[in-house]
């Protein structure tokens, strides 16, 4: 059941994203604090998928401990219900990250540390997802690439964060949000096979 449930998650966190007002790759374009604070969100919520992405993900309460990809542990309770028969499942986690580092090549480079919730529904092996992540207090640093801009984001920070993944039966994703209480430009993702 584990490979199932990781299927919709790990098409999101293979995605090419970007803001979605600005310029492409090449083109002369500022990234404004709104565009940077997407793509600091964007990335802080791949890491945040990575780190599930290796629990023991199992429909039901769920308790585990993980170490980050470079240093540091993320400990992951809560549940995962199933609402609709097989099809759609129910998350509701909460990590306690410590001093967690994680990394994908010229995606993210992030150290995070503090309590993360996920909450919201997914369908079982792909297609609609919708997740919110929430933080009161989360203290991140490190960068993320903007893929649209093509530049490298580097940001620190001790603050609220808020963002909602939401994405279509199509595999078109938006990710929208604040950071710091600043709303964040939409990203744009794509899931990918």
């Amino acid at each position: 059941m584990r490979a199932s449930l990781l299927a919709p998650l790990a098409a999101a966190l293979l995605a090419v994203a970007g803001c979605v007002e600005g310029g492409g790759p090449g083109d002369d374009f500022d990234c404004d604090q709104a565009c940077q604070d997407g793509v600091i969100a964007f990335g802080i919520q791949q890491a945040m998928m990575a780190i599930f992405h290796r629990s023991a993900a199992v429909i039901g309460p769920m308790t585990d401990v993980q170490d980050c990809s470079h240093g540091g542990v993320a400990e992951i309770d809560g549940t995962i219900e199933q609402l609709d028969g097989m099809e759609v499942l129910q998350a509701d986690l909460a990590y306690d990250l410590q001093d967690c580092r994680e990394t994908l090549t010229e995606q993210y480079e992030l150290t995070l540390h503090g309590v993360v919730t996920q909450v919201g529904p997914f369908e079982n092996g792909g297609g609609t997802l919708s997740l919110q992540m929430d933080s009161v207090l989360l203290v991140y640093e490190g960068a993320a690439w903007s893929n649209e801009t093509g530049q490298r984001i580097e940001q620190q920070g001790s603050c609220a964060v808020v963002s909602l993944l939401d994405c279509d039966d199509e595999g078109t994703c938006e990710t929208t949000g604040t950071l710091c209480e600043r709303a964040f430009d939409p990203v744009e993702s794509y899931q990918v096979d």
